[in-house]
């Protein structure tokens, strides 16, 4: 019951910062999986269920280079983030972050 009530404080949290700056809120189960110390593309990757394969397919990038990014191997540039994002149907500013 803790983690529903942390979810819903994370969510609330999180629209008001969109609000702030402008963009959409993430989902509460992708900030909850930050605060668990996943990275940005991985929590929202599984968030949307899709597999390393498919996303790197999808974004134009090797899944090794997907890898690396999600493991913090690698630091995303703007293109790569513009790709990921489309891939995944979220806003760019989610893979900058």
């Amino acid at each position: 019951m803790e983690d529903v009530k942390d979810a819903d404080d994370v969510a609330i949290y999180d629209a008001r910062k969109a609000d702030l700056v402008g963009s959409a809120p993430m989902p509460a189960e992708v900030t909850m999986a930050l605060l668990k110390g996943h990275r940005r593309i991985r929590a929202i990757r599984n968030w949307k269920t899709v597999t390393q394969q498919r996303l790197a397919r999808d974004a134009g990038i090797t899944r090794g280079h997907l890898s690396d990014l999600e493991t913090g191997g690698r630091g995303v540039t703007a293109e790569t983030a513009i790709a990921i994002a489309r891939a995944l149907g979220v806003p760019v500013g989610w893979i900058e972050g």
